[in-house]
């Protein structure tokens, strides 16, 4: 059998001796690291001492304007590498800047084109294009999760029944015997 010794304070001992209850250990058992009591008292007073100071500097950095020279992130570029595959044959991407921009792209559904779920602070705002070219908007609490959510919930948030509306079907140019296809 191994025996391993742990150091304290300058002097050492075994594990297999018994410790009292006096002995300076956590209640993990581990000697010489204050337990979970010593430590949030410590914690407070560390706290409070260094409240002032990060109240201070939160204060500034909320005060100091933006940088007007610091370049802009391309949202579009971030979109483009975040996207990956969703339910319904769709895309959805996510960017986080100031802003969170949430995007669900439909590649087959027959009315949706593309939703779009924008929150700036606590305002969050629900955007939807249709096939039609038409664009709605909703307040985006009416959406949960636009990764995941289905086409049916889109369309009611903006106030389209996607159970009784019709498919929207793209428009064929009707083929006229006396007409030649221009190449």
């Amino acid at each position: 059998m191994t025996s391993s010794c742990v150091y304290q304070a300058g002097e050492s001992r075994s594990n297999d001796q018994k410790r009292s209850p006096a002995s300076n250990s956590n209640s993990n058992g581990v000697v010489g690291v204050p337990g979970p009591l010593s430590e949030a008292n410590s914690n407070t007073a560390m706290a409070n001492r260094l409240s002032p100071s990060r109240s201070r500097r939160i204060d500034e950095m909320r005060n100091q304007a933006p940088d007007p020279n610091a370049p802009k992130p391309d949202i579009e570029l971030i979109l483009k590498g975040s996207t990956r595959p969703a339910p319904e044959n769709s895309e959805f991407s996510v960017a986080l800047t100031d802003i969170l921009i949430e995007r669900r792209v439909f590649k087959s559904h027959p009315q949706l084109a593309k939703a779009e779920k924008v929150t700036e602070g606590t305002s969050k705002r629900l955007i939807v294009w249709l096939r039609d070219g038409r664009m709605l908007e909703a307040p985006g609490d009416k959406v949960e999760g636009l990764s995941t959510v289905t086409s049916a919930a889109i369309l009611g948030a903006v106030g389209i029944d996607a159970a009784r509306s019709q498919p929207i079907q793209p428009v064929k140019p009707k083929n006229d015997p006396g007409r030649k296809p221009i190449d």
